[in-house]
């Protein structure tokens, strides 16, 4: 047959294809210009994400409220009267470095510098996103990633960090790029990132103590030397700036302790709040927990192969942080994003129909039944504390994830052990008779 001349006239090649030809011609091309494993390729994932958390929080907030209450309390001002009068208020609660990290931030009016502040965030966010995915082994898929951004958008405590102006969502990522260096076996990165955490320490303590202890036991001089490193980075910014020693780390945080120990969203909150002179609750309940998460980290201590549980013990020493140290609050709870997102993970080695049960049952918990906390308790009561219940079931529904699917794996090894040792008996001599004589 013979094309109509007519029709292919004043016509290029492209325009003669088909429209799927022509998309999958402009997608190799474009595979061509952005690899997706290079750089460009990430950087636009990530600056589409960008976008979506942009469009998301003006969804969120019709009207933003800037400059947000926080941001201004512990960057905007403090900052202008440093650089002022050469010093900072001795009751300036955070470490002197954290507010030097937060200068180039601070140059403009109240309302522009928040402003640029939270888009600093959803940049953040959207890295943060991107990270996790590579952590679990995820595929980079565009529904799934969008999927995955949307829900940690709407999640409440990141809704209420992102209003404020806190810092935590710096600690999200932070945190999420520790594990992934651990996973690769980069120690000094490792170490790098864990000093960088203490922007804010307290919020990422135990996990700090408990990978400093196991580098220290088994001798990872590079993750110990790349904390080190960054610490004294910080303390040298810092001392210059500082009226006493304290205050490099935080003059203020004992007086803070004592005003809001009874207010928190953790375990001393709670119990103080229902029981003001019975702290021997959350004492002992403190305790127990940590007792419960030493045991936990000493099979790592004795193994040189941190990567088997790491991610568990991060993610469970994570929640266990939220509820025992005594100064924090609901928007710190950012910081279980990773928890949630490793229980999803988890659940989905057993079963479907486990792995729908076990997701419906987190994703209910970490949504409608925070709402409803925030409505009923929270709200009407005006007190943080009531938040911290969703944590402590959470922290329940996880052990109990890993205790599944940790005997799932064992009992599914056990079987194929079994399986391998029939197989041996087959091919045997022995057995080959026997095979043979049926």
């Amino acid at each position: 047959m013979h094309d109509n001349p007519a029709s292919g006239a004043g016509s290029s090649p492209f325009s003669s294809l088909s429209y799927s030809q022509q998309a999958r011609i402009l997608w190799s091309k474009m595979h061509g210009y952005v690899q997706p494993a290079g750089l460009r390729w990430t950087l636009l994932q990530i600056g589409l994400l960008w976008l979506l958390c942009v469009a998301i929080i003006l969804g969120l907030f019709h009207s933003l409220n800037l400059p947000a209450a926080d941001f201004k309390v512990i960057a905007w001002q403090p900052a202008h009267q440093l650089r002022a009068e050469g010093t900072l208020d001795k009751h300036y609660p955070y470490p002197l470095w954290t507010l030097l990290l937060l200068l180039p931030f601070t140059f403009g009016t109240p309302q522009s510098d928040a402003l640029l502040w939270l888009l600093f965030n959803l940049l953040l966010v959207a890295g943060s996103m991107l990270v996790l995915l590579r952590l679990l082994r995820w595929p980079n898929h565009p529904l799934l990633m969008v999927l995955v951004t949307s829900l940690v958008m709407v999640y409440e405590p990141t809704v209420i960090e992102l209003s404020l102006g806190q810092t935590v969502i710096i600690l999200v990522l932070l945190q999420l790029l520790i594990c992934l260096a651990l996973q690769k076996g980069r120690g000094k990165t490792a170490g790098i990132l864990l000093g960088a955490s203490c922007i804010k320490p307290h919020v990422l303590l135990l996990v700090m103590i408990g990978l400093l202890g196991w580098a220290l036991w088994h001798r990872r001089w590079q993750l110990l030397g790349g904390f080190g490193a960054v610490l004294v980075v910080l303390i040298s910014l810092a001392a210059p700036f500082a009226s006493t020693p304290g205050q490099i780390f935080g003059g203020g945080i004992s007086e803070h302790l004592q005003l809001y120990l009874a207010h928190g969203s953790t375990l001393w909150g709670l119990c103080l709040t229902l029981a003001p002179r019975l702290w021997q609750i959350p004492a002992l309940t403190s305790a127990a927990l940590l007792i419960g998460l030493v045991y936990l980290w000493l099979p790592v201590l004795r193994s040189k192969d941190v990567t088997a549980k790491l991610l568990f013990l991060i993610a469970i020493t994570c929640v266990v942080n939220l509820l025992v140290v005594p100064y924090s609050w609901s928007y710190n709870q950012v910081l279980l994003v990773y928890p949630i997102w490793y229980a999803v993970e988890r659940s989905r080695q057993c079963s479907r129909y486990t792995c729908i049960a076990w997701s419906s049952i987190i994703f209910s918990l970490v949504f409608p039944f925070e709402a409803w906390i925030g409505r009923t308790y929270v709200v009407p009561h005006r007190s943080d504390v009531y938040y911290v219940i969703p944590v402590m079931l959470f922290l329940l529904i996880l052990c109990a994830i890993e205790w599944q699917t940790s005997h799932h794996s064992h009992s599914e090894l056990q079987r194929l052990a079994k399986r391998h040792e029939q197989l041996d008996r087959s091919a045997s001599p022995d057995g080959a008779g026997i095979v043979c004589s049926l």
